[in-house]
């Protein structure tokens, strides 16, 4: 029987494009519950030191009645000597490996497809996350190559779905798609921090990468099974469907040829450095708070870290809820056309990177209430979550052919970035881990956050550029 003849006898009982969603959701879930993981565990690895440098003295009197959950037995809670420096170094060398493959990851997916890539790379994730007590065992540097190598790998997931979107996606659904990737890495630190937390309390804090492992060797294989390249390779989804795909993707993209990367226009185009700017923004405003808030809360605050694991998910559930809103109006209004795409950007980079700067800023002077400091992490993630909008969405307005790699180089600086930002927060809290060292952190991350918008607003845009469409190479849809 003809192709094309099964796919009009197939029923539409679940769309493909509903299960490329979940596919997507849940595997930027699990990628950032491995990047997010750590930050929570590492506090129940380390050993404190005997002169203690953290907290100030107003603010352990408050919380003190927060310190009073038992430590887990011995025998199942050993601890290391690891400095701060070295700990700030175990946090931040993820975001350094990252950088090494988002521009690959980005590049391999339109080459040969996302299905691939993303499996390895979370295979390699979830085993060297399963080694990482061994490492801890033999040498805090092993435990930083570990995470190097896990960095390596979620690199790819993010610039890898970015080109899968372009090509499965119509031009009035891309804002939902792309929420699936925002909205899968809020909904892995929501989960990942109170499970870590009761894995610890119960079992150590071995057991809780064991276990994130297992998760994301899981997802992998179910990612291998159900994803497809593109719409024409999917072998069950109906004609209706792939005729309602090929003529809303509203832009040239070909299905027999990759088109070769026009390098050198996009790497000295203004537009792209404005975006690049934008994302390491949006960067710094959702991995420094992952990476250091529980740190923060338990010690400049004294916020024991099992009281934490609930309530330091809130910012990522805001951010999870934020992101269904700004989808939606993105869409909505993008749809109607109600004003140009360059304007509807640059409106809702206002709610993505200035909105959640005054929030860091307030974080600053908020003392040591550490649910007012809960409040302020949880509107600043929250508002971040209009990034669906603003610098995730953009690759797409310049370049759909080349989104996944675009997403990737901005990935990779803002990555880069990030990296060392986890170097700056380690030394300004190396001697002492208390409000004003941490009044200066919020403050940096607040700045940057404004500083990257203003670039936007003054050379960013939403309008195609030349360099995507490549005739020889390129088809019609």
């Amino acid at each position: 029987m003809p192709e094309q003849q099964q796919r009009e006898e197939k029923k539409d009982w679940i769309p493909a494009r509903v299960v490329l969603g979940i596919l997507l959701f849940s595997i930027s879930a699990i990628t950032t519950m491995l990047t997010s993981s750590m930050p929570i565990i590492i506090v129940k690895i380390v050993i404190p030191p005997e002169t203690s440098i953290f907290g100030d003295p107003q603010c352990k009197t408050g919380n003190d009645t927060l310190e009073a959950t038992p430590e887990p037995p011995p025998d199942i809670s050993t601890r290391y000597p690891w400095s701060q420096v070295q700990q700030s170094i175990i946090l931040s060398i993820y975001h350094l490996g990252q950088t090494v493959t988002h521009i690959p990851g980005g590049l391999l997916a339109e080459k040969f497809g996302a299905r691939g890539v993303v499996f390895w790379a979370s295979i390699v994730s979830a085993v060297c996350t399963a080694l990482t007590p061994i490492c801890a065992e033999g040498h805090y540097s092993l435990v930083i190559i570990n995470r190097f190598i896990v960095g390596l790998s979620g690199g790819v997931v993010n610039p890898a779905a970015h080109a899968t979107i372009a090509r499965w996606v119509p031009l009035n659904e891309k804002s939902k798609f792309l929420w699936c990737i925002i909205g899968g890495s809020a909904f892995g630190p929501i989960v990942t921090y109170p499970l870590c937390a009761l894995i610890m309390s119960e079992w150590g804090w071995r057991a809780a990468f064991y276990i994130t492992a297992a998760i994301m060797f899981v997802i992998a294989v179910i990612w291998f099974f159900l994803m497809h390249n593109t719409p024409q390779q999917h072998p069950r989804i109906t004609a209706r469907e792939l005729i309602y795909i090929e003529g809303s993707l509203g832009y040239k993209f070909s299905t027999t040829k990759v088109p070769k990367f026009p390098a050198k226009k996009v790497l000295t185009s203004r537009h792209v450095i404005a975006l690049v700017f934008l994302f390491t923004g949006d960067a710094w405003g959702i991995l420094f708070p992952a990476t250091y808030g529980p740190k923060f809360l338990k010690e400049a605050l004294g916020f024991d870290i099992y009281a934490t694991g609930g309530l330091i998910a809130l910012p990522y559930l805001a951010r999870l809820l934020f992101g269904i809103v700004f989808s939606q109006v993105t869409d909505a209004v993008g749809a109607r056309k109600i004003i140009s795409t360059t304007c509807l950007r640059k409106i809702i980079a206002i709610f993505s990177n200035l909105v959640p700067a005054l929030f860091l800023f307030l974080m600053a002077v908020m003392g040591c209430n550490p649910y007012y400091s809960i409040i302020c992490l949880t509107l600043s993630l929250g508002f971040n979550g209009a990034s669906v909008g603003s610098s995730v969405a953009n690759p797409h307005d310049l370049a759909p052919n080349f989104a996944g790699t675009i997403f990737g180089i901005q990935a990779t600086l803002g990555s880069l970035f990030n990296a060392f930002s986890g170097f700056i927060a380690g030394a300004i809290t190396k001697d002492k881990s208390g409000l004003a060292e941490w009044q200066l952190i919020w403050d940096i991350g607040g700045g940057v956050y404004v500083f990257t918008a203003l670039v936007f607003f003054i050379w960013g845009t939403g309008e195609r550029q030349p360099w995507n469409d490549v005739e020889d190479s390129a088809e019609q849809n």
